[in-house]
């Protein structure tokens, strides 16, 4: 997670819409278009339970009403994924069901959406909100300030909220990468690796939105995004590597892709298990099984999986607590994990994250 103060002051055009009942992003329409801004700055734009909730109550609202739907940041962040100061503070489990049932069905709202979705991704867009940028099936935008990640494994979680869908589709063992290795990607790789659709310089960005408005069908839109991008620079450092990240990340489990790396012997391959092993061993090994079984499940399948994932790591099991204890509150960077090497957690234990809950516990879907 980002720590930095960003403060700005936010321009609202057209008809401005934001209640005291959604204090943390605002609204507008024009034209039939609806656009929504994430809006809490001093927590670089973090989502908590409240902000999903509302957010699938507007976005549902929305699309039935308007061409199509922007979702944006501000100039300088996307945002910085879940707020993880406000899960830190639940007491009861039920609190833990009650938070996760909003981003999973906010994500499947996304990924199912009636009109056009388009998140601009420019700047920061770390975990949760990374997944629901994602969940949009076409339209998505990036930025050269781009910066994608899905860094949970260093706070002892995994990945979530539809990337077990995602990421698993991610070519040549990318998604891998991405949930193991905690990597940040640039607005230009998502667009070669299938995680955006369009690159467009951030100084154009206003400028895209003013189209956009005007859209009056999905020939519009796609026009008016064709004419805005920009070609996305050229061997890159995931360009350089994408051999060697399908290689060395094509393993039936961790320990075979740290062999991999270790074999590989590159600085680059060196520097990726000193990041693995500063990572929790038994956040790495779910998110591995977590990634492989979602290759073959539908979306659905796929958040109902992470919503046990969750709930589990709520009963107590895995690294979670100590984690945020380590990252986030007493910032000592020295997490004491569970199991301290990966042999150690065994299939059986990581076997317990995946086990159905009660029928009456398992996630809901809203219709």
């Amino acid at each position: 997670m980002l720590f930095s103060k960003f403060n700005k002051k936010l321009i609202l055009l057209g008809r401005n819409v934001c209640s005291k009942a959604d204090p943390y992003f605002v609204h507008n329409e024009r034209n039939n278009c609806g656009v929504l801004q994430l809006y809490r700055p001093k927590a670089l734009n973090a989502i908590n339970r409240d902000t999903f909730e509302h957010l699938y109550v507007l976005l549902n609202e929305l699309q039935h009403r308007n061409n199509l739907v922007i979702f944006k940041g501000n100039e300088k962040i996307f945002s910085s994924g879940g707020d993880i100061k406000e899960l830190i503070k639940f007491t009861s489990i039920d609190q833990a069901k009650d938070y996760y049932q909003h981003p999973l069905n906010l994500f499947r709202l996304v990924h199912n959406y009636k009109v056009p979705f388009i998140p601009l991704m420019n700047g920061v867009c770390f975990g949760a909100a990374s997944n629901l940028t994602v969940a949009a099936k076409k339209y998505r935008v990036a930025t050269e300030k781009t910066d994608f990640a899905m860094p949970e494994a260093k706070i002892g979680y995994v990945t979530d909220n539809g990337s077990s869908y995602f990421l698993s589709r991610v070519p040549r063992n990318i998604g891998y990468y991405i949930a193991l290795a905690c990597p940040r990607i640039k607005g230009y790789d998502m667009n070669k690796i299938g995680l955006a659709d369009y690159y467009i310089e951030s100084e154009r960005l206003p400028e895209l939105e003013d189209e956009l408005v005007k859209s009056k069908n999905t020939d519009d839109i796609e026009r008016t995004l064709k004419k805005f991008t920009s070609e996305p620079p050229k061997h890159t450092e995931l360009d350089t590597l994408i051999k060697e990240i399908d290689k060395c990340f094509d393993g039936d489990t961790v320990e075979e892709i740290v062999d991999n790396l270790n074999l590989d012997g590159s600085d680059w391959a060196m520097d990726i298990v000193r990041s693995m092993n500063k990572n929790s061993p038994t956040s790495l090994k779910v998110c591995h099984k977590e990634l492989t079984l979602g290759k073959s499940m539908s979306l659905d399948d796929c958040l109902k999986m992470e919503y046990r994932l969750a709930v589990h790591h709520f009963t107590g099991k895995g690294d979670f607590s100590e984690g945020v204890r380590a990252l986030l509150i007493d910032r000592d960077n020295n997490p004491q994990w569970e199991f301290k090497a990966l042999h150690e957690v065994t299939d059986e234990y990581v076997d317990e994250f995946f086990k159905p809950l009660d029928d009456k516990q398992e996630l809901v879907f809203k219709d």
